[in-house]
């Protein structure tokens, strides 16, 4: 398990009554909750946990500093963890002939103990909550009388319980909340009404008109059906009423000896004298519909119907509709009659609520009632499935909210455009958020045009070994690239804290096992159409930490050796709770914003690949300007390209391509000026320009020239314009530019600066690229390249500066070629900051004006 116990196995409970004794033992501490201070108040006191024993009996309950103590009531120190092992004993006192059984709501703790002796007076067995934690009640019983009952409180191992926990849980029920808003505000039903920012009386009245039906029907199930239950009470009655005697009357009667009168034909005889008892105690069983369920069912009418009225009270004082205000009062009259039925008239106040009742969670008509009762007070439970999600194990909850706040990050600043959690059917609304089932949300980046994904449990089949099922995958779409980018995102629900982990990576994390996963599933998720590739860029754990900056080494130790390993390799692992999702909102942002490039650089690629594929960063496409007119018809005609040798003979073997330059000089056309066509290089000749048959003569001929030959003239579309600028002679550039610059100094940047110009072109066209001359040769450098509300400027041979409105930064060139992706993604967040200012900064003016 990720969360070691530890301290001595010690008694942490012990009840006893007149029949038996019941006791837990297990370790009185937990390394994690030590490591990270859990279940402490401000001040460093440990939190107090819940305690109940009923009927009252003589209980012990362990104290750190004082062993075991008598247990007054008070609450009592948290001792009792999830999955942690605890050894419960039920040894049955001498004299006592009762069949005792321990019953719990889990079957795996009510089937725990076994007898360890033949005759079954002391029964053993260890008990593990696994990862399920709040109240858990034990009981005793003997047959079908239950003799004792104990509640305790389950403490998560690996997170704050009053904290975290909670807040996990508030959020989830947020999160879903705002999914079932937004598409309520995509349907017809809710088109007319104004979104905003808390519920309004609106979405409730929208709501309301889904569900009042399907409400209606499972409350009249309930009233034919209600539940209720037999009970025992003890009767103080005359001997004539009694039914059968008691064999404990006599012991109740010694007590109260009052109750005896002198008879000669008494019932009783003491010291040669009879008695007759005025009294004696019966018990009587008989139906009650006095329930925990059926108290908090009239509980959740009296909340409904002082919503209904609520609403009808907003209605008549904004005079809407009296159609819309009738069918609310029939609403609130129906509550408020269906609280008077016979078996609701008589039941009591609810004290409090509790999480384990089984016919809330399973039994039709209540559990119907419930959910609709959250979904019409805007709560968590809009699906049968995660109904009882805070009743689920805490795996499980975490990794919903980790999927959850994932998107609730991304949606701060990027905009949904559609998702599948949530829809409808014949039962109203349903979210399709379920541990087994792919559900998706998309989005858009506003920025830069890009759309993007995140999916639940999507399941990879076709693969060439075998499937995978990861948590939450992010797929991106970049600019630039047909490629698709996955990132993996894991929810993990473990924590390692054991000395030597720390020794060896730093600080507490998840175990290894779970990095190993990440790795799988780089390896294993395969794009096999038409080609074998990976499709996953980066992988990630999420885990519960309580502290991610001591994490990332922000407050002076070491960071995490899984942290710095994910700008190393793409897998890594990060801290993610309620209030500490700063690292991962950061990688979010950088994955989203950083280019193909960036992503690529993210993986660790194949020994030999740069070489492989150094082809394509090299300068193999010849730009070709003409000197006449005709020379245009000659080379289309005779799929030529011809030039003197002296202008390309230093990197002549290395070209592959011919791209023919039309100059404003000879064709004034502006649609004919620019590169419009280019060729793959055939074959190429060196000979005198006067033996170059297709155009014979020259200015110079008898000087040796280059005749290419070329496969076939091929269109560029969109072609690439002048820009005010042209070669001076033949000059080269990459295949990649050719294909994507858009006017003609962009093929003469540096690779350096084709990364920053790849970026940011990504986000706005490039509008101009500056250099000293208007004929641009090989040894020219780049002034400065200018998008809206950007300039980047040459600063001299090893920096460059950018510009926004109002703030100017200087960068150098190696920390660009260090870390592209940290400097890259800090120049567009600056120009980003800039123009949103400036928005802010017109809206003022106008608003002033």
């Amino acid at each position: 398990m990720g969360s070691p116990r530890s301290g001595r196995n010690t008694t942490l409970l012990r009840i006893e009554t007149s029949d038996f004794v019941v006791t837990i033992k297990g370790p009185h501490k937990n390394d994690t909750v030590e490591a990270f201070r859990l279940h402490q108040d401000e001040q460093g006191k440990l939190l107090g946990a819940h305690l109940r024993v009923i009927p009252e009996a003589k209980t012990e309950v362990v104290d750190p500093d004082r062993g075991l103590v008598p247990y007054r009531g008070e609450p009592i120190t948290p001792v009792f963890f999830e999955q942690t092992h605890y050894e419960l004993l039920l040894q049955r006192k001498e004299g006592c002939t009762k069949h005792l059984r321990v019953e719990h709501v889990n079957p795996e703790l009510r089937e725990a103990l076994s007898p360890v002796d033949p005759n079954g007076g002391l029964q053993s067995g260890i008990i593990n909550f696994q990862d399920e934690v709040g109240f858990s009640q034990f009981e005793i019983w003997d047959d079908e009388q239950r003799l004792l009952a104990f509640e305790i409180e389950v403490y998560p191992s690996k997170l704050d319980y009053r904290k975290d926990y909670h807040r996990l849980l508030q959020e989830v029920t947020e999160e879903i909340y705002n999914l079932a808003f937004s598409f309520l505000g995509r349907t017809s039903i809710y088109a007319r009404l104004q979104k905003q920012q808390e519920p309004s009386p609106a979405e409730f009245y929208a709501i309301f008109k889904i569900l009042w039906e399907q409400l209606s029907r499972a409350l009249e199930y309930v009233k034919a059906q209600p539940h209720h239950r037999i009970v025992s009470a003890q009767e103080i009655l005359p001997p004539e009423k009694v039914k059968g005697g008691r064999p404990k009357a006599a012991l109740w009667l010694m007590k109260r000896p009052y109750l005896l009168d002198v008879n000669p034909n008494g019932l009783l005889s003491l010291r040669e004298k009879a008695f007759t008892p005025r009294r004696l105690p019966d018990h009587r069983k008989y139906l009650t519909f006095n329930t925990y369920e059926n108290q908090f069912l009239k509980w959740m009418l009296k909340q409904l119907e002082l919503r209904l009225r609520q609403f009808a009270a907003y209605g008549r004082r904004l005079k809407i509709d009296e159609r819309v205000i009738a069918e609310v009062d029939r609403a609130w009259h129906y509550l408020r009659r269906y609280a008077r039925h016979p078996f609701l008239e008589n039941v009591g106040e609810l004290k409090r609520v509790e999480h384990s009742s089984l016919v809330m969670q399973m039994a039709v008509g209540y559990r119907d009632v419930y959910r609709y009762y959250l979904m019409l007070t805007k709560g968590l439970n809009i699906l049968a499935d995660i109904f009882s999600i805070s009743l689920k194990g805490m795996a499980e909850l975490y990794e919903y909210w980790c999927f959850l706040k994932i998107n609730a990050l991304l949606r701060k600043k990027y905009e949904l455009t559609g998702h599948n959690i949530i829809a409808v059917d014949r039962t109203g609304l349903v979210l399709n958020l379920k541990k087994g089932k792919e559900s998706t949300m998309e989005y858009l980046n506003p920025l830069s045009g890009e759309r993007f994904s995140i999916s639940y449990n999507r399941f990879y089949t076709d693969l060439p070994t075998v499937s995978q099922k990861p948590d939450s995958v992010l797929q991106l779409e970049k600019k630039g690239s047909r490629s698709k980018y996955l990132y993996i995102f894991d929810a993990k629900y473990r924590l390692c804290v054991d000395k030597e982990y720390i020794e060896k990576f730093h600080q507490a994390g998840p175990p290894e096992d779970t990095i190993n996963a990440m790795h799988r599933y780089r390896d294993a998720i395969i794009h096999a159409h038409p080609d074998l590739s990976r499709e996953v860029f980066g992988a990630f754990v999420l885990f519960p930490h309580n502290d991610e900056r001591a994490y990332a080494g922000l407050l002076g130790g070491k960071p995490s050796k899984f942290y710095t390993s994910i700008q190393q390799v793409g897998i890594g692992a990060l801290p993610f709770l309620p209030g500490q999702t700063m690292l991962v909102e950061r990688l979010l942002d950088e994955l989203i914003l950083e280019g193909p490039d960036s992503a690529f650089e993210r993986a660790v690629v194949q020994d030999g690949t740069a070489e492989y594929f150094s082809r394509a960063y090299k300068r193999n496409v010849l730009i070709g300007p003409l000197r006449t007119k005709e020379q245009l018809d000659v080379c289309l005609s005779h799929r030529i390209y011809y030039t003197y040798l002296d202008k390309v003979q230093k990197y002549l073997s290395d070209l592959e391509y011919v791209a023919l330059y039309q100059s404003k000089r000879l064709f004034r056309d502006k649609d004919q000026q620019g590169i419009m066509r280019y060729g793959r290089i055939k074959n190429y000749t060196i000979l005198p320009r006067k033996d170059i048959r297709e155009a014979p003569g020259g200015t110079s001929p008898h000087k040796l020239a280059v005749r290419f030959e070329i496969e076939q003239w091929q269109e560029l579309s969109p072609r690439i314009e002048p820009g005010g600028y042209g070669p001076q002679g033949p000059q080269r550039t990459t295949w990649e530019l050719l294909h994507v610059a858009s006017i003609y100094p962009e093929l003469h940047l540096t690779e350096q600066e084709v990364r920053l110009w790849r970026e940011l072109r990504r986000f706005e066209r490039c509008r101009r690229v500056e250099f000293p001359k208007q004929e641009i040769d090989e040894s020219e450098v780049m002034v400065s390249m200018e998008f809206a509300g950007l300039a980047i400027r040459n600063a001299g041979p090893h920096h460059f500066e950018v510009e926004v409105p109002g703030e100017k930064k200087l960068y150098n060139y190696s920390d660009l070629n260090k870390s592209p992706g940290k400097i890259l993604r800090e120049i567009i967040l600056l120009w980003q900051g800039s123009a949103s200012k400036g928005t802010q900064d017109e809206v003022t003016e106008e608003a002033g004006a």
